[in-house]
């Protein structure tokens, strides 16, 4: 699970330096009638925490994150709820500090015992995730092993106090239980909890409230339902519901298929930032469809969902570097683009690595690592790749000999379809 984390709840956002205290008296705000630092340096926590604000938030004084998070830092000696939470997400987030995920669970542990109950849910959110251990300075943390049992007493009774991320959170997990493992009381309380969050406006529990109808999961099966809930989260900006919306009259999922109603709503998810979103647009641009063909725009949207991590946009950038697309011909970035699509799982990008291993075209020659990556690709599915396997293992390329599993994958190839490995077993062995 990712490690989410609510930010800014308390006032402020975060962040702080390991250097901070040889730089926390050169304050060039400071002046003999600045009260508040002086309450501050005088030891009066609500003070401190004020000061560590307007310093965080630039607000009356020049942004100094170094110096807001000295000031969270002292405040935190004195129990301060806000400053032990705001100090965690600095460690969190590893903005002026150095990031740490045992320190940020160490003093979310501490704002939680105050009572913070931001600081409860995030704390739940580790005991689901577990952190690792850290190296800082020669100095060892000690891992925090997942402890689900702790979080979901947390996230249940902050459920109770009405807290909508927890119902969120407490509804996910028994929702994303495996099959055998699911109860359907916990089911039924999922839905409850989600329908409660969204009614209180949470787009998030709307989406998942979606899931939901669409599945039948803990309600009666209501394809109207996940519509309305989808568009109700549009409505509300919410770039996830717009572009769940746009799949569902792309391929005409609870209601009649609409292209034009979803390239609308891809363009409206798009611009939120959704990154699947923009490579739909990427692709509208470049096809012309509902739009002028505009290669260059194209070329943005890829870029923009590229630098979200999608796979899908890494590898068409990869295409157009490789054939020269909108951009000079450029074999070499587009091997470096397939290898970053490849790594998160595109099979396109992953059987092209391949290739480019095999043959020592634009990275170098490879016997091992193209086996590795013909593997990957073969193994989600690519027949290319399977046929590819298959002589790997026929002729002991990157990979000792074995005729068995030459066998076996020439034959899966086959039976995907790949025309080469129909021939190769139509010839007597």
């Amino acid at each position: 699970m990712k490690f989410p984390f609510l930010t800014a709840i308390l006032g402020v956002g975060l962040l702080l330096t390991a250097t901070f205290a040889q730089t926390t008296d050169a304050d060039p705000d400071s002046s003999p009638a600045d009260l508040l630092r002086i309450a501050a340096l005088n030891g009066d926590a609500n003070a401190q925490f004020e000061l560590a604000n307007q310093y965080y938030r630039g607000e009356g004084r020049i942004l100094n994150y170094s110096i807001a998070a000295h000031w969270f830092r002292r405040a935190a000696r004195h129990n301060h709820p806000g400053a032990l939470f705001n100090l965690a997400l600095c460690y969190e987030m590893g903005l002026g500090v150095n990031r740490s995920k045992y320190q940020a669970f160490h003093y979310y542990r501490q704002a939680a015992a105050v009572g913070v109950r931001e600081a409860r849910f995030n704390l739940a959110l580790c005991y689901i995730s577990g952190v690792d251990a850290e190296n800082h300075d020669g100095d060892r943390t000690p891992a925090i092993l997942p402890d689900t049992v702790q979080a979901e007493e947390l996230l249940k009774t902050l459920a109770q106090e009405g807290f909508t991320p927890a119902m969120r959170e407490l509804a996910g997990i028994y929702l994303d239980r495996p099959t055998d493992q699911r109860n359907p009381e916990e089911t039924r309380q999922a839905f409850q909890l989600l329908l409660k969050g969204a009614e209180s406006g949470d787009c998030a529990s709307m989406r998942r409230l979606a899931d939901c109808y669409y599945g039948g999961w803990g309600c009666k099966q209501s394809s109207s339902k996940m519509i309305e809930w989808l568009e109700k989260a549009t409505a509300r900006n919410d770039a996830e519901a717009a572009a769940k919306l746009a799949f569902c009259y792309e391929s005409g999922t609870g209601v009649t298929p609409d292209p034009e109603k979803s390239f609308k709503y891809f363009a409206e998810a798009a611009k939120g930032g959704q990154s699947m979103a923009q490579y739909k647009m990427a692709e509208y641009c470049a096809a012309g469809i509902y739009t002028e063909i505009d290669i260059p725009q194209s070329l943005k949207w890829l870029k923009k969902s590229a630098s979200a991590g999608n796979h899908f946009a890494l590898f068409k950038l990869g295409v157009y570097a490789a054939e020269g697309i909108g951009m000079a011909e450029n074999r070499k970035m587009a091997a470096e683009l397939f290898y970053e699509a490849a790594k998160l799982g595109n099979v396109h990008a992953q059987f092209n690595i391949a290739l480019y291993f095999q043959k020592g075209e634009y990275l170098p020659p490879d016997a091992g690592a193209a086996f590795f990556w013909f593997k990957r690709a073969a193994e989600a599915g690519d027949n290319r790749a399977q046929f590819h396997l298959a002589l790997c293992y026929m002729k002991g390329t990157g990979t000792p000999k074995d005729e068995a599993k030459a066998f076996e994958w020439l034959k899966k190839s086959a039976e995907n379809g790949n025309v080469e490995a129909l021939s190769l077993l139509a010839v007597p062995r």
